[in-house]
């Protein structure tokens, strides 16, 4: 038998997911609003590497190929929303450090 045959793997799925308080719709406004505050009406890039480049939820006024270096894309996220239920969470894309990574701004 192999090392890798010996290894003991204890992976549970589903994941236990603590998803702790979640903010108010007023809460992620005013969230927004601060943001927002420091670009003084300047413009905003946002980088879209998985679903945002084919399913934006803003619009846009250009659009640009980009490249993230430092961080690269994988499946590291577990989701209730867009890819699973609370009770069975899939998963879906995120960025981790290292690497780069092509989408869009």
């Amino acid at each position: 038998m192999s090392a890798l045959e010996n290894m003991s793997w204890e992976v549970s799925y589903p994941p236990t997911l603590d998803f702790g308080q979640q903010h108010t719709h007023e809460q992620l406004f005013n969230s927004m609003k601060t943001t927002m505050s420091h670009h003084q009406g300047g413009p905003v890039w946002l980088f879209a590497y998985g679903s945002l480049i084919w399913r934006p939820e803003c619009n846009s006024v250009e659009r640009q190929r980009a490249r993230v270096h430092g961080y690269h894309r994988g499946l590291y996220l577990w989701s209730h929303e867009h890819r699973g239920t609370p009770e069975i969470p899939g998963l879906v894309f995120g960025l981790d450090r290292g690497g780069s990574c092509s989408g869009f701004a």
